[in-house]
């Protein structure tokens, strides 16, 4: 089990946001949320890339590094570790990231929260980090399916439910009997959806309204 403990947390450097990952296919991995003190509401913050945080453990420094891609997708978020001359292998969490050169370096099993050692608990690290972006995604709730809004776009059409150009979310759901990441998107006056496995583009659908397309998709 992770050890959730006081860990004070240095911002090396804040990274940056990129357009195509904050705000792409693959945005919802881009950005993590804390719940509010007063609700059970979340706000979502970025996992910028290029970001580093330092931490101490047992009198050694550790930092770790936010990079593009892991061994699971090319263009999801990985997390590199490095202490001293020691360095780690890019790993899919930050938990991981941490808890295994640790592990190498001690030769014990200590396993810690990596939300904590790279600031995501720390509020002045996430203010600092949620400066200099144009649009905070949101996500509702659907039946089972969690719907990442990640940009926006207004328009007249009441077919449209009011969204116009500009307009992309996500949602995870399954194709052919494998996991798979739905994009929907409005670009001009068509709407399209985009099904993604891993990182690949497997199939593209165009309708007229969202309704439309969302039909084509055999998801509805």
């Amino acid at each position: 089990m992770a050890k959730h403990l006081e860990v004070p947390v240095t911002l090396l450097t804040p990274g940056t946001i990129n357009e195509n990952l904050h705000y792409g296919p693959f945005a919802r991995y881009w950005w993590s949320s804390r719940s509010t003190n007063d609700s059970n509401e979340h706000i979502f913050f970025p996992i910028r890339l290029g970001q580093k945080t330092r931490v101490f453990r047992n009198n050694r420094e550790f930092i770790v590094s936010v990079v593009l891609g892991n061994s699971e997708h090319p263009r999801q978020p990985g997390y590199f570790c490095s202490s001293g001359s020691f360095s780690g292998k890019i790993e899919t969490s930050p938990t991981r990231a941490i808890s295994s050169l640790y592990n190498e370096i001690f030769h014990n099993s200590t396993k810690f929260s990596g939300p904590t050692i790279i600031g995501q608990n720390d509020p002045k690290i996430i203010e600092e980090i949620s400066r200099g972006f144009r649009f905070i995604p949101f996500q509702i709730t659907i039946d089972k399916y969690k719907i990442f809004i990640h940009d926006l776009g207004v328009s007249s059409h009441p077919e449209w439910h009011n969204a116009g150009s500009g307009y992309s979310s996500s949602l995870l759901h399954f194709y052919n009997k494998k996991q798979a990441l739905f994009v929907s998107r409005i670009v001009d006056n068509e709407c399209i959806i985009e099904i993604y496995q891993q990182a690949q583009k497997i199939k593209i659908i165009r309708g007229s309204t969202p309704s439309e397309v969302w039909r084509k998709s055999w998801f509805m």
